[in-house]
């Protein structure tokens, strides 16, 4: 009966540990998709930055000439 007891606490502790550390790691990909997230958000608005200018620049240059 010990024995079972042993096992069981020795089962749960490594149950606990591998929990931790999945969590750990949902974490860790949560934050790296988040961060990646932000830089395609910062690309797709400096791309559209970009084009606005290339726009305003040929308004210009056709109303000048």
């Amino acid at each position: 009966m010990a024995e079972n007891r042993r096992q069981y606490a020795e089962n749960y502790k490594e149950l606990q540990r591998s929990l931790f550390l999945f969590k750990t790691g949902l974490s860790n990909v949560n934050g790296k998709i988040e961060s990646t997230a932000e830089s395609y958000a910062a690309l797709i608005q400096s791309e559209q930055l970009e084009q606005t200018q290339d726009v305003t620049l040929g308004l210009m240059h056709r109303r000048a000439s």
